[in-house]
């Protein structure tokens, strides 16, 4: 690939090509690929729902794949390396060792997660590979998704402290922020809740610190997600009902299913978002100029891309 570092365009239309490399990920020029007509088409439609020619798509899928592979070499080498030093004697242990490294790959499908095993496997897993069974693996997992809970509790606790420091920044002691913390989580358990709370501290949060308690916070966490769900089903009605004037012969449940699934691309966090709700906004009223004359066309990410043609776009000219 480092002959390939200027490649701009690929055109590999009616070939018989089935894959690309991983590396392609990584050209730094390359902004088009043509792969119209091929089996790489119909293989990245079914296995990723990858449109034809969605290049920005095809790049994220080959740079985890990239990455992933490097991950893959990088705890082979921590196994052969360190780890496995007394086991270098056991019979095919080399060949064992790859195989192992395909097992824990495959357990770990979210990469972030596999990232994170790679960099702790020399103290997660069996220092002798026969007690590198499927139960003991499996027990590993358990045992590294309990450490990465834990690591993201305590920092999500740092947060949450500097939160209530910075609202309460003069009116409450340390003992009085420690008092609040231990109440807080005996109410708020889930660490996607304690998130939460970490974004939206500011709502959430009684004014006064002496009325900071685990049932108050929690039951706000509550009434502002509820807020929130509400705004997005209001934002999808909306998007349904000016798809019901382009669309009138189809049928309420057609249309509100169809809304949902070009709203969901929108959506980046479990709840709605200000930036979320702006673009549903900007959607509803561009339905006429974003979506095809033809209901049965209506594919949610070609719906995105022209938003993004109309909108973002037209943010960065006028800036």
């Amino acid at each position: 690939m480092d002959q390939l570092v200027c490649l701009e365009v690929l055109d590999i239309k009616s070939t018989r090509i089935e894959e690309l490399p991983a590396e392609i990920s990584t050209l730094p020029k390359l902004y088009s690929i043509d792969w119209r007509d091929t089996p790489l088409a119909v293989a990245l439609l079914e296995q990723h729902d990858i449109a034809v020619n969605d290049l920005p798509a095809v790049q994220e899928v080959l740079f985890d794949k990239y990455t992933r592979r490097n991950l893959e070499i990088q705890l082979l080498e921590i196994l052969t390396g360190a780890h496995f030093a007394q086991e270098m004697t056991v019979p095919n242990i080399n060949q064992r060792i790859k195989d192992l490294v395909v097992v824990l790959s495959d357990m770990y499908d979210q990469l972030d997660d596999f990232k994170f095993f790679v960099r702790r496997a020399d103290n997660l897993l069996p220092v002798k590979i026969d007690e590198c069974t499927m139960a003991n693996l499996q027990t590993t997992k358990e045992n590294f998704f309990q450490l990465q809970r834990d690591v993201l509790r305590q920092r999500l606790s740092a947060d949450v402290e500097i939160k209530l420091r910075g609202i309460y920044y003069d009116r409450a002691e340390r003992a009085l922020i420690d008092q609040m913390l231990q109440g807080i989580y005996e109410s708020v358990k889930t660490l996607e809740d304690i998130q939460f709370l970490v974004k939206y501290a500011s709502q959430v949060m009684p004014n006064e610190p002496q009325s900071v308690t685990g049932p108050i916070v929690w039951a706000n966490i509550l009434d502002l997600q509820g807020q929130l769900i509400a705004k997005r089903e209001a934002a999808i009605t909306t998007l349904q009902t000016a798809m019901s004037q382009m669309y009138p012969e189809q049928r309420p449940e057609n249309l509100e299913a169809k809304a949902r699934e070009v709203a969901a691309v929108f959506q980046r966090e479990r709840f709605a978002t200000k930036s979320e709700l702006v673009k549903l906004s900007q959607l509803s009223g561009e339905v006429s100029k974003l979506f095809p004359p033809d209901f049965a066309s209506v594919q949610a990410f070609e719906v995105f891309s022209a938003w993004q043609a109309m909108f973002v776009k037209k943010r960065v000219t006028t800036a």
